[in-house]
């Protein structure tokens, strides 16, 4: 064999084993009629949780459907972060993160302040109403190691002309 060809071999052998590891990490997960494509090598001793990451929780609650294991929650904390609602709005450190989020109404009860533990994060669910999330004494705060992963892509599925929201 000469160079060119050993030099094809190589690139199309670590093409395949790059598809493969990709494969493995990226993982399809499909929850309450959305599809996301999860990381589920995100996070490690290095790499952290950052304010603003959608994540998959593992957890032994169940949702309202009946469907138990994972949730899907934004990061509004992470560790040493002072979380509050006053008033109906979001502060982080603080500062009113309402409009930074992205929530359109406000929440509908007041949360005292918390301190985000070591090695834990502050999670919300998208629909403020449904309190499957940090505020419930049932999930509190959320270990890091208890993250399933970050997603990377998520389609909201169509049905009848209309998108099912977030779980």
């Amino acid at each position: 064999m000469n160079r060119q060809m050993l030099g094809r071999l190589w690139a199309m052998s670590l093409g395949i084993f790059a598809g493969l590891v990709l494969t493995m990490v990226m993982i399809p997960v499909h929850l309450e009629g959305t599809i996301y494509v999860v990381d589920r090598i995100a996070y490690d001793k290095e790499r952290v949780p950052q304010r603003g990451d959608t994540v998959v929780v593992t957890t032994a609650v169940f949702t309202e459907s009946g469907n138990g294991g994972r949730l899907v929650r934004q990061v509004i904390g992470i560790e040493g972060d002072r979380i509050q609602i006053t008033e109906g709005r979001l502060q982080v450190n603080g500062e009113d993160v309402m409009d930074l989020w992205g929530f359109s109404e406000e929440f509908p009860e007041d949360m005292e302040p918390v301190r985000v533990k070591k090695d834990h994060v502050f999670v919300l669910n998208e629909r403020i109403h449904q309190g499957l999330d940090s505020r419930s004494d049932v999930v509190g705060q959320t270990a890091v190691e208890d993250l399933w992963g970050r997603v990377v892509y998520m389609r909201k599925e169509k049905r009848h002309g209309t998108e099912k929201a977030l779980g």
